[in-house]
């Protein structure tokens, strides 16, 4: 397993982790994040798929789809800016047709998200009916629009009205969609936080590591309006003599990454 880093445009700086998932220790990845709400900016702020230069990315990914709480369904979370249907703009399609122009990228469709909560993924991932549900919708709306794969961007498991249980039925989740995704020679990779504590709460590393082909490690928005001062959003290294907690260190990053590894 080696570690990469990864530049994520638009939303993320990250570390990507190998998984044991793929056998592609010495890939190079280097992973768009595409933000569909863009699209809504006005003027020249609007961004669009055919915006992307896909020429310098290995891996895209579309933030996001959702889960139906109702259903345990993985659905579009605003059909009129994903589908074609209705006379929508189709950025589904239009994010996966990047690939006419770089052969080789790999696009994912990401699900969860900030907006999406944590309750209701804890709900689906609790029982093997919602487990169900979920992965084999999932794979049908990647199949119908083409996608190569999913990352899957719950956060967290165990924290934002989630469950106890959580840190369990992830891992069992993220294995049966494995199993599922190994069929189809679908993608499976994982968003996950920096900060050791949502870590240690929602997380089997042994089955992250052994399930999904690369992770991806949020780091950004450690600082913000709340600091009272002017920082960096997403620092590896802060100086402790400007008065704001070092939450973010080298030494964390550092940790986190040997966490990984070992586990795998």
């Amino acid at each position: 397993m080696k570690l990469l880093l990864s530049l994520l445009f638009g939303l993320i700086l990250c570390f990507s982790i190998e998984g044991k998932a793929t056998g592609k220790a010495d890939e190079k990845r280097v992973v768009c994040y595409f933000a569909s709400w863009s699209g809504y900016r006005n003027g020249l702020g609007a961004f669009t798929p055919e915006d992307t230069d896909a020429s310098i990315c290995t891996h895209g990914i579309y933030a996001f789809a959702g889960l139906d709480a109702a259903t345990a369904h993985l659905i579009p979370l605003d059909a009129w800016n994903d589908l074609s249907e209705g006379g929508g703009k189709g950025f589904y399609n239009r994010f996966v047709g990047l690939k006419k122009s770089n052969p080789n990228l790999k696009v994912l469709l990401g699900v969860g998200g900030w907006n999406e909560g944590s309750s209701k993924y804890s709900v689906m991932a609790s029982s093997a009916t919602g487990r169900s549900r979920f992965i084999k919708s999932a794979m049908a709306l990647l199949q119908e629009h083409n996608f190569d794969g999913l990352d899957l961007a719950w956060l967290y498991p165990g924290s934002r009205g989630g469950s106890a249980l959580d840190k369990k039925n992830y891992a069992i989740l993220i294995a049966e969609m494995r199993q599922e995704f190994d069929k189809e020679g679908l993608i499976l990779s994982g968003t996950l936080p920096a900060l050791e504590t949502f870590l240690h709460v929602g997380y089997d590393m042994d089955a992250v590591a052994k399930n999904f082909d690369f992770i991806n490690v949020l780091a950004y928005d450690y600082r913000g309006s709340w600091d009272g001062i002017t920082g960096l959003a997403a620092p590896l290294v802060y100086k402790s003599d400007k008065g704001i907690p070092d939450v973010m260190k080298l030494s964390n990053i550092i940790l986190i990454l040997r966490t990984n590894i070992k586990a795998a």
